[in-house]
């Protein structure tokens, strides 16, 4: 306690200003349940949220001379509250917390057109990436290890790759890595394929031809050691033996574009060529008011679930999607005077087969209009590597439509919708859904003032857990944050 309560003191007095601030909110909401009957003021909460800087540094020194020596870090020291999370399973937990995070962000050794990093090696190619396909990351923590917004991230491929304890290296905006670990304290039984994590990085900087630019990268990397803990190594469960390459290609030219790019992996450790070789392959060409994107991998990153460790807050595991194809037109006709802009994509071409077709319209301004609808061919089978039934009459496949209507002016915001959608087996209903909601926050300054109304399965025939019940739950309510 005397140690935490010295750095504290020492970090205070440290900071020349004063950068202590913490914010709150509370709420009030009066409103009904429709489906368990609850009504009242169902919905209150204040509560007040720590997230201070007692002191925020950045230090830098960079010598003098042709050849010179560079090293910069961060230091962050915090008093955390409110929805710190240990681990899986844990209640949040509102004790307050001191934190203190340092890290080195440059060490390097550098001159006029060329330098060495200490750090570590680069991060790996990943040059092509789905701009149709994309998956949410939920429950994730950032390096305080507090709960941060959800976010989307494209679905992709890469080649395996591990930063092992290496350099980085420019020349003349050329890339290189290099990475070296190894172990022989046993002699008699030593064998270097066993013992070894290498790595090797080359990446080029982008070429101009009269307006055809070019990109590429490569990478190899051999990995059975996890770490070295005292000396002794500890081991990966699964090997790594892997070569990458990527590459990318662009041109334009007036309101014509168009770019390619690749990445190709190959997993030396599999005997098969069909598990050997791995690939991604992203296109866009555009044309004014159109645009053209296609995707297809032979194995794609299409979701990720925090692990919830508290040694690495940021870790998450990985699920993937083999043989993903995917393609969409997007049409936008406001350079013609006309408020529409269409969207028509087909995802998971091979198996799913997932349809859909939205339109905006914005008539006048601060009105927005959205129409969406979608078909799935096969919502539940179809994957490859699975076993599948092949007969037409048998496919799982699901619609679904639906619209949005927003109007903001200055006083009000309004917002109203309704979805609706349905499983085309095992006599699955069709599933309603509805919105509406009023708010401003201009009415009362300081304050969001907000009427809503929602309901996921308003026909109370749909299995599964919904967020807002199956009638729905009506809430007006006031915030007031600081």
């Amino acid at each position: 306690m005397r140690k935490i309560l010295s750095v504290l003191l020492v970090a205070i007095l440290a900071a020349s200003t004063a950068f202590a601030t913490f914010s709150g909110e509370a709420s009030i909401g009066f409103g009904g349940n429709l489906d368990n009957g609850n009504f009242g003021f169902i919905d209150k909460a204040a509560k007040v949220k720590f997230d201070v800087d007692l002191a925020t540094a950045d230090a830098e020194a960079i010598a003098n001379g042709d050849v010179y020596a560079s090293i910069k870090a961060t230091l962050g020291v915090k008093v955390l509250t409110g929805e710190k999370k240990y681990g899986a399973g844990d209640p949040y937990d509102d004790k307050m917390e001191f934190g203190i995070i340092a890290d080195i962000t440059e060490a390097k050794v550098a001159g006029a057109d060329w330098y060495v990093s200490i750090l570590g090696m680069p991060g790996g190619p990943d040059y092509a990436k789905s701009a149709i396909d994309t998956y949410t990351v939920e429950d994730n923590w950032d390096k305080w290890g507090l709960p941060r917004e959800d976010y989307d991230k494209n679905a992709t491929y890469s080649a395996s790759y591990s930063k092992t304890n290496g350099v980085e290296v420019g020349v003349y905006d050329y890339k290189l890595g290099f990475g070296l670990l190894g172990d022989y304290s046993k002699a008699d039984t030593w064998k270097l394929k066993d013992n070894l994590n290498f790595t090797l990085y080359a990446e080029t900087p982008e070429y101009d031809f009269d307006g055809v630019t070019v990109k590429a990268g490569t990478v190899y990397t051999y990995k059975t050691i996890d770490k070295l803990s005292g000396g002794v190594p500890t081991y990966v469960e699964n090997k790594v033996n892997s070569l990458g390459a990527s590459a990318k290609v662009g041109y334009v030219s007036g309101a014509f574009s168009t770019s390619v790019a690749t990445d190709i992996g190959f997993d030396l450790t599999k005997e098969k060529a069909k598990d050997i070789i791995g690939a991604d392959i992203a296109a866009n060409v555009t044309y004014d008011f159109v645009t053209f994107d296609a995707y297809y991998a032979t194995k794609a990153k299409t979701g990720e679930t925090p692990k919830h460790d508290y040694n690495d807050p940021e870790a998450t595991t990985a699920s993937y999607t083999e043989h993903l194809l995917s393609a969409q037109v997007k049409t936008d006709l406001n350079s013609f005077n006309v408020p529409v802009a269409l969207t028509v994509a087909v995802k998971d071409i091979i198996a799913k087969q997932n349809i859909s077709l939205k339109a905006e319209v914005k008539p006048i301004e601060g009105l927005k209009v959205t129409v969406k609808g979608g078909y799935v061919i096969d919502d539940q089978f179809g994957r490859v590597g699975e076993a599948v039934n092949t007969d037409k009459h048998d496919v799982k496949g699901k619609w679904s439509t639906g619209a949005d209507v927003e109007y903001a002016f200055d006083l009000l915001t309004v917002k109203g919708g309704f979805s609706l959608s349905q499983k085309l087996y095992n006599n699955s209903p069709v599933q309603i859904g509805a919105s509406a909601s009023v708010e401003t926050t201009t009415l009362v300054p300081g304050a969001t003032l907000k009427l809503a109304w929602a309901g996921d399965d308003l026909t109370d025939k749909v299995d599964g857990d919904h967020d807002n019940g199956n009638l729905g739950k009506v809430t007006a309510s006031c915030k007031i944050t600081f």
